[in-house]
């Protein structure tokens, strides 16, 4: 079987597609999170398709700003589907899904609303598998993108599935921890998450949990679950005395 997968008429088709997205989305690659790492933006280069305008419809600028870990911008998604099938991976996730049809089609929460509503535990497997800014790591935004300074693997100690992470550093600084897409068998969670920006980052933000409908800040001995561990050793150590 010969494949041919670079054939004139394939790149027009390409070319084609990647213009429709363009279309409809925002002109905001200067001050996007995403810009070096976006996948629409390698591609539009690769193949010379421009931003154009036109009079014609774009995708509703909606967001999702109730987590503190997770940015979600409607406008920006191009519904590959790639959040909804690695939420899916783990059976008892299954957050995302696509909800209307056509070109109002988006990616929705589980209950319809937003994550902070939503039955999402923030392990943020859709933020590292999306090729584009509509969900970017929240704790990263603002902070530095991922052409400035440098980027070295850690791995969570948490548990035995040691998911693996990116440290980013500039000026000699730790500035913020992002999940690398999972492998196999390795889920991603909140905890070991918050474990590694303790362990690393030399001044993490606040962290939060979810409770009620909205995420509420919280402790580090509270959201790396190590509050109960401290009381058990306490209590042992008053046993012994």
């Amino acid at each position: 079987m010969e494949i041919k997968t670079q054939t004139e008429e394939l790149k027009e088709k390409r070319r084609n597609i990647l213009q429709l997205l363009l279309d409809s989305h925002p002109n905001d690659c200067l001050t996007c999170q995403k810009a070096g790492t976006c996948l629409l933006q390698k591609y539009a280069y690769e193949y010379d398709v421009k931003f154009r305008h036109h009079d014609g419809a774009k995708r509703e600028e909606k967001y999702d700003l109730s987590s503190p870990y997770i940015y979600k911008d409607n406008s920006k998604c191009i519904l590959c589907g790639k959040c909804v099938q690695i939420c899916r991976q783990v059976e008892e996730r299954a957050i995302l899904s696509f909800a209307d049809r056509g070109y109002d089609s988006y990616i929705a929460c589980d209950l319809g609303e937003d994550f902070a509503h939503s039955y999402c535990v923030s392990c943020n497997r859709c933020v590292s598998i999306c090729p584009v800014g509509a969900l970017v790591d929240r704790r990263l935004m603002g902070k530095i993108r991922n052409f400035e300074g440098e980027t070295k693997e850690v791995k969570c100690k948490v548990c035995d599935y040691g998911c693996d992470f990116n440290l980013h550093s500039k000026d000699g600084k730790n500035l913020a921890v992002t999940a690398k897409k999972p492998g196999s068998g390795r889920p991603l969670c909140l905890k070991g998450r918050m474990m590694t920006e303790l362990m690393f980052l030399d001044n993490p933000d606040k962290p939060y949990m979810k409770g009620a409908g909205e995420f509420k800040e919280t402790n580090w001995m509270t959201v790396t679950g190590l509050n109960n561990v401290y009381k058990k050793i306490e209590k042992i150590e008053d046993k012994g005395e």
